[in-house]
């Protein structure tokens, strides 16, 4: 999990730094995912550094993930009707694409808690990890 953390990281965060280039600078909001990206580069870091602390900052990883879908969401239900115009299409798909990689960072943490929790031995990385 903690690998997953640093490459949802590193996606959110050129996520959000292309969006706000593509965008002409004009709204920093653009860069929200970026700062979402950088706490969870910094927790995935965290994981690997110190064994003891993985368990705890994935807990915490999960918790940002669901708050960053719970912001993001919109972006996947507005993203059909917005296909095909072009007005907020960049912040559509900024929004998209961290919802869908909060998603999958949710589902993997729960397959990883739930295989811990039911006997599955804990060795180097758990599922989910790239």
């Amino acid at each position: 999990m903690s690998r997953l953390s640093l490459y949802l990281g590193l996606l959110l965060i050129s996520s959000g730094v292309i969006s706000y280039l593509s965008t002409g600078m004009e709204s920093i909001t653009a860069l929200i995912p970026s700062l979402f990206g950088l706490a969870f580069l910094l927790l995935g870091l965290m994981g690997q550094i110190n064994e003891t602390w993985r368990k705890h900052t994935m807990h915490i990883a999960l918790l940002i993930a669901l708050l960053g879908l719970g912001g993001s969401v919109r972006g996947l239900i507005t993203l059909i009707e917005f296909i095909t115009s072009i007005d907020r299409f960049a912040a559509v798909i900024t929004q998209s694409i961290m919802a869908v990689s909060c998603i999958y960072f949710i589902l993997a943490g729960f397959r990883s808690f739930l295989g811990t929790r039911f006997g599955r031995k804990n060795t180097e990385e758990e599922p989910g990890d790239l």
